[in-house]
């Protein structure tokens, strides 16, 4: 689990209600530039574009609340679908991550699957018409991933998510003393009169006899 900045931009912002049905996801084509930077560049003018989210190798930054349609893969989409844009930044393994867990959470969060709920911005592309953008693909490839093998670790972190913790208490250390029995010193064993054979043994065990220990019988 990570945790997620919420930053809300007050430019390129909508304002229009969103009832997301699922999650495209980008990649910045801009390198090097962070999270922070990319919000700080969509929160400084009228860009006629954002994003729900982006993601670096150390931050995920909300821009847009999920509940807000945000201006990321033309009017159709937008208007659908949760958006997060991938930081092309190093290293890329950890913002891999981030953006696996953050699409896998709303899956979660709003039962949605990879199949028919996630895409690329190159398959919303080829759905509506309304855009020509490809990514996230080469960047993937760039770093030696690929759209399927993207999927495949939102699948498996989904399934992590929702598989129920189980805490195991701590295993207590075991029992010790320091002290030790003076043999010259009798003791008397309060025992039941069933247990008495199951007393003898333990005595005899410890290295002791019953003359040392004389039982005194209570009831069962």
């Amino acid at each position: 689990m990570y945790g997620i900045s919420e930053q809300l931009i007050k430019f390129n912002r909508s304002y229009q209600a969103l009832s997301p049905q699922g999650f495209v996801i980008h990649s910045t084509a801009t390198p090097k530039a962070t999270a922070q930077n990319e919000h700080d560049y969509f929160n400084s003018g009228d860009r006629q574009a954002s994003s729900h989210y982006f993601v670096d190798a150390t931050n995920i930054i909300r821009c847009i609340p999920e509940n807000e349609v945000a201006w990321h893969a033309g009017p159709t989409a937008n208007h659908k679908f949760l958006s997060v844009e991938m930081c092309e930044v190093d290293p890329f393994d950890q913002v891999w991550a981030r953006t696996v867990w953050l699409v896998a959470d709303a899956c979660v969060r709003y039962g949605w699957s990879t199949g028919p709920n996630v895409y690329s911005h190159r398959g919303i592309s080829a759905m509506y018409r309304e855009t020509n953008h490809t990514d996230p693909i080469q960047f993937l490839a760039n770093n030696g991933k690929t759209w399927d093998q993207l999927l495949s670790a939102i699948d498996e972190e989904i399934v992590r998510i929702k598989t129920p913790k189980v805490i195991t208490p701590p295993t207590a250390p075991p029992v010790t003393s320091t002290e030790t029995l003076d043999p010259d010193v009798n003791l008397i064993v309060w025992v039941q009169k069933s247990k008495v054979q199951d007393a003898i043994k333990g005595i005899n065990l410890l290295g002791f006899y019953t003359e040392q220990f004389p039982l005194k019988l209570r009831r069962d």
